[in-house]
């Protein structure tokens, strides 16, 4: 593959959201996805307009980690960086790719950033991201791809026993709900199971400093919220690690955290799972229109809890259409899933929290009873990683 690398170089003097790690960032997770086996050709700018052979030449754009208003800002300004973009846009053998393997964006953002662009550059452009729904998006735009993050899960989590996290004795708690990035969503969930009662039968975890503000959640819809939103914030002002976490004692602040070289991309302790039933998954994505499945959405499949999702709607229906996953909607109502309004979707799944802990012997009976069903969500998902693999370089070594 012909990557043009010495523009990343070019944008370290130029753009103060760049950085020298910015090249190897790219190629590390490009490779990652094709098991370090696609040769990279190290190009310059100059090779582009200098080759009279039918070559293509890529320069991959990985935006992950980036607000995408910053993104938007990088091409629409009038500077090196756009300028130099625009001017190989113009060459038949230049191809632009735009790789977000962790995030999505909204489609209104999307149409923003495309409308940049006059038709024959666009075509020129591979739009990379993690939204389920990105192909499902009503736009004139035809290169945009949808990349299921699933390898990210299943290899490493496949190989853990299904006995060894399978647990018949009864379990500590009630519900699981692990957090990293202190987004305000995760932090609302927090409050409404102090709320409701809940958060002593739950074993969670709070990485970084929560978002206490968020205007599409209306706390007035709740009595007295003000003091379970102080609780929870006054809990987390130093990391919240989770019960099982052997690392958690040393710990006493964020800094800790970076020194020891926590991984907060989350380092798996299959004994949180086994040791409860319910795993509330806060997604990466709440308050916008995106479906984004990432491994925080399967690892309840791959290590065999009941699931419930804080997450944008349809986020359900995916699951069970696409990846023909047992949601144990016999056992599980949710109906959250096709809730609209923001408020009303997360008080509907602590709800159903709460209902669902009054049933705590039918829990430790519907386990016991169904371990077949656990055993084949497993299985359906490792099979579905293996035929349904996104294969980015196939993508764009043929666009």
């Amino acid at each position: 593959m012909n990557l043009i690398t010495d523009l990343y170089k070019e944008l370290n003097k130029n753009l103060s959201d760049i950085n020298v790690s910015t090249l190897e960032n790219t190629i590390n997770h490009f490779l990652w996805f094709h098991n370090n086996q696609i040769e990279i050709n190290h190009c310059k700018i100059d090779d582009v307009f200098n080759s009279s052979l039918n070559k293509k030449y890529y320069y991959i754009d990985f935006i992950s980690f980036t607000h995408f208003g910053r993104v938007i800002t990088r091409y629409k300004d009038n500077n090196y960086y756009s300028n130099t973009i625009r001017k190989l846009l113009k060459n038949k053998n230049f191809r632009l790719i735009l790789m977000d393997v962790h995030e999505t964006q909204e489609p209104s953002d999307i149409e923003t950033f495309f409308s940049l662009f006059d038709k024959e550059e666009s075509k020129k452009i591979l739009f990379i991201n993690n939204d389920s729904s990105l192909n499902n998006i009503k736009t004139n735009i035809k290169t945009l791809k949808t990349n299921f993050l699933v390898k990210n899960t299943t290899k490493g989590l496949s190989e853990i026993d299904f006995h060894l996290v399978w647990n018949k004795s009864k379990r500590d708690k009630l519900f699981l709900c692990l957090n990293k990035e202190g987004k305000a969503h995760r932090f609302y969930t927090l409050c409404l199971l102090e709320y409701y009662g809940l958060l002593d039968k739950t074993n969670y975890s709070f990485l970084t400093r929560p978002s206490t503000r968020n205007e599409a959640f209306k706390k007035s819809e709740f009595q007295n919220f003000g003091k379970h939103e102080r609780k929870i914030d006054n809990l987390l002002r130093i990391p919240k690690i989770s019960d099982y976490e052997t690392k958690k004692d040393e710990f006493e602040d964020i800094l800790g955290l970076f020194r020891n070289n926590y991984n907060f991309a989350g380092e798996v302790t299959y004994q949180d799972y086994r040791n409860t039933y319910i795993n509330i998954i806060t997604e990466s994505v709440y308050f916008h229109k995106g479906i984004h499945i990432t491994e925080k959405s399967l690892k309840p499949f791959m290590l065999p809890q009941l699931p419930l999702f804080v997450a944008s709607p349809n986020h359900v229906e995916t699951l069970r259409k696409d990846y023909k996953l047992d949601l144990f909607d016999d056992f599980i109502n949710h109906d959250y899933d096709k809730e609209t309004d923001d408020t009303k979707r997360l008080n509907m799944i602590a709800l159903e929290c709460l209902r669902l802990s009054k049933l705590e012997n039918e829990i430790i009976d519907f386990y016991k009873n169904n371990i077949d069903r656990f055993k084949k969500n497993r299985e359906t998902l490792i099979r579905f990683s293996k035929e349904n693999e996104f294969n980015i370089i196939e993508d764009i070594l043929s666009f």
